[in-house]
């Protein structure tokens, strides 16, 4: 039983954009389509991030087992913003292109975030325990430690 249905879930709306770009309104006339595609964006950082768990279930689609998608409206918001200004741009210096890559940042900031919150229903029980709260990876996770390339030598110092 699935705990949401992603595909009906909406991400983020257009006053959810208008709290943090109050001309989001001016920058296009189809603002569904920038919504849409921040939704996908999403969707395909979640599936990688997810690939592992996506073998281990037997979910038809393993982003209903999220029962919290409304962790994602920020990143949302600036994958959608980051979007749209990418479309608008000109030249690769004008204030669209500084507006998305502002944006895009502030989305990859925010989807890391939201990655650590994912509350996923793992066991498909449709309830989440604590076991199941806060456990998706993020990816690639960087340590300090031992060194990667043997020691040199004394001879080569």
């Amino acid at each position: 039983m699935p705990i949401s249905d992603w595909s009906a879930a909406t991400l983020c709306t257009d006053a959810d954009i208008l709290g943090y770009e109050s001309t989001w309104l001016d920058w296009t006339n189809d603002t569904a389509r920038w919504r849409a595609k921040a939704k996908a964006e999403i969707e395909i950082r979640l599936r990688h991030a997810m690939r592992d768990r996506e073998l281990e279930t037997d979910a038809d689609d393993v982003l209903d087992l999220i029962a919290n998608p409304e962790i994602f409206v920020r990143p949302a918001c600036f994958f959608a913003l980051a979007l749209c200004a990418q479309n608008n741009t000109v030249q690769k210096d004008d204030t669209w292109a500084f507006k998305s890559a502002h944006y895009e940042k502030q989305a990859d900031e925010a989807m890391g975030l939201s990655m650590e919150m994912i509350e996923f229903d793992q066991d498909e029980s449709g309830t989440i325990d604590d076991s199941e709260k806060y456990q998706v990876g993020t990816g690639v996770t960087f340590t300090r430690g031992g060194g990667i390339f043997p020691p040199a030598s004394e001879e080569s110092v």
